[in-house]
């Protein structure tokens, strides 16, 4: 039998804020993501909801999309 709070998905939101809006929050939920099945995918869903930057989302890229091609003919 699953714990109450995995039945319901608000509570399970609001638990998952409460961690994210803690001292080193982020670290704390992306830890929750990768324990617990049952948390996983709430816990992600909260923890891209907001981003400070697109870094996180340019990391998901292969290394050698983003490098800066060399163009020939010009010594590089």
């Amino acid at each position: 039998m699953r714990p109450a709070i995995f039945r319901d998905p608000d509570a399970t939101t609001k638990l998952l804020e409460a961690i994210l809006d803690a001292p080193n929050g982020k670290r704390m939920l992306s830890r929750v993501a990768r324990t617990c099945r049952a948390f996983c995918e709430p816990a992600l869903d909260v923890l891209w909801r907001d981003l400070d930057s697109l870094v996180p989302i340019l990391w998901q890229f292969p290394g050698h999309l983003l490098k800066k091609a060399r163009k020939p003919g010009l010594g590089f």
